[in-house]
């Protein structure tokens, strides 16, 4: 028997999953990847702060080997977004049709279930596949692969322009058995084109949860994506993501995480900026409390000279909440005239609440410019004061000096739609935790 995680019914959900030969040959190839590696430890450098020792004694069982979850309504931000494009919806992995409304796409711009390509154009999608940034290290993109079922696959067209974004929504959910799910996403923006993508990564229900989602994504020459992802996991949910970029001449990759709850989730992001003006933009921001734990774990890897990024993340934990950040830059030997910079700021509203910060800066080449910086600390006294002596409540000048220090970060956003409704995510949360300190003090 399977002595791995995640495993011990993987020949059942093998026997109920479909596709091409080469589809079959990921999936053992991705199995024996996961056999090999094994779950990740704290032992590993890319882990050292985050444990998924509590995972093993869940009893997750793929989502496809149970019954479908009913719905009343989607969660907020399930529904639509104003000024979308179009809306492609998945529940527990699986593509679900009644829920998505793909509206009418503009010439060159494609949005397909990956299960749809598989069945229809499985020549098209080997040829997608096969472009794919590698991920033999990797435990759990390996893990993903072991599973591959579903997702969507997302083509801009060279030069075709999308004005309103596209907007994936992956709900995970589960009854009263522990389920887990592995969506994947793929998307190419070839040469000259412009888009921008928003996911939605949304627990729903009260069971346990593992949503391990893993996105792979192609900018070509000359091309500018912005990917802008919400994860907002409910009390038992775990939401663990790897997201793979590879940047190519003059492309501009955009990206923003912002995370507003789920007990245990990790953002990691691998850029490769393998030609010459390649850029990337990987910012981020975060809300835990309770006892949530958030990993932004970042890889930048400058391999040819002229290519320039930026990482900015900013965090507020409050109760016992604890966030990571391990921002890596890698300059390889002949990558003169690298510009790379990284800063990650923590604002700590409680003494139990934990921050982990680990800049790194790995250079090989002597013509660069390159800088971190990190910071934690408490709210300022001198504000609260300010605000106070102009008649504001403790908890109102604590909610504006909260919004303040992360609407700083999101007003980086490109998009002034995703902008704005980021903004009113925050504002959400900070309604939320005002209510609740309000129930906890006993005050009306």
């Amino acid at each position: 028997m399977d002595t791995l995680p995640f495993i011990d019914r993987h020949a059942e959900a093998l026997a109920r999953l479909g596709g091409p030969g080469w589809i079959a040959d990921l999936r053992r190839t991705g199995l024996e990847r996961y056999r090999a590696l094994g779950l990740p430890t704290q032992r590993d450098e890319a882990w050292k702060y985050t444990s998924l020792s509590a995972l093993k004694k869940i009893a997750f069982a793929p989502a496809f080997l149970a019954a479908a979850p009913s719905f009343d309504g989607l969660p907020a931000l399930g529904g639509s977004m104003a000024g979308e494009a179009c809306r492609f919806v998945m529940v527990n992995g699986r593509f679900a049709p009644a829920l998505s409304s793909l509206g009418d796409l503009p010439p060159g711009i494609g949005v397909s279930s990956l299960a749809a390509m598989m069945r229809d154009e499985p020549d098209a999608l080997e040829a997608l596949v096969a472009r794919l940034y590698p991920a033999e290290g990797q435990p759990l993109a390996n893990l993903n692969a072991a599973y591959l079922d579903d997702g969507v696959v997302i083509r801009i067209a060279a030069g075709a322009s999308l004005g309103k974004p596209v907007h994936v929504v992956s709900l995970c959910g589960a009854g009263l058995a522990p389920l887990m799910c592995h969506p994947r996403l793929l998307i190419v923006a070839e040469a000259g084109s412009t888009a921008a993508v928003v996911e939605s990564r949304l627990g729903f229900g009260g069971g346990s949860t593992l949503c391990n989602v893993v996105t792979d994504v192609v900018v070509e020459d000359e091309a500018t994506l912005g990917h802008y992802v919400l994860q907002k996991g409910s009390d038992d949910n775990r939401l663990l993501s790897s997201t793979r970029v590879d940047v190519r001449a003059g492309g501009l990759y955009e990206s923003f995480a912002l995370h507003v709850g789920g007990v245990l989730a990790r953002n990691e992001v691998q850029v490769l900026l393998g030609a010459e003006r390649a850029e990337c933009r990987v910012n981020g921001a975060y809300a835990v409390s309770g006892s949530q734990h958030l990993d932004n774990t970042i890889r930048i890897d400058h391999a040819v000279p002229r290519t320039t990024s930026r990482q900015t993340f900013k965090g507020v934990l409050d109760d016992r909440g604890r966030g990571v950040f391990q921002g890596g830059i890698l300059v390889r030997r002949n990558a003169q005239q690298t510009d790379g910079q990284q800063m990650h700021k923590a604002l700590l509203l409680s003494r139990g609440a934990e921050v982990d910060c680990k800049p790194e800066l790995e250079i090989y080449a002597d013509d660069v410019k390159c800088g971190h910086g990190a910071t934690a600390g408490e709210l300022d006294e001198d504000a609260m004061f300010f605000l106070r002596a102009r008649g504001l409540d403790p908890e109102t000048a604590r909610g504006l000096l909260i919004e303040a220090f992360l609407d700083d970060v999101i007003e980086q956003i490109g998009n002034l739609t995703v902008r704005e409704v980021f903004k009113g995510v925050v504002a959400e949360w900070l309604t939320r935790r005002k209510v609740a300190i309000k129930e906890t003090r006993g005050t009306p």
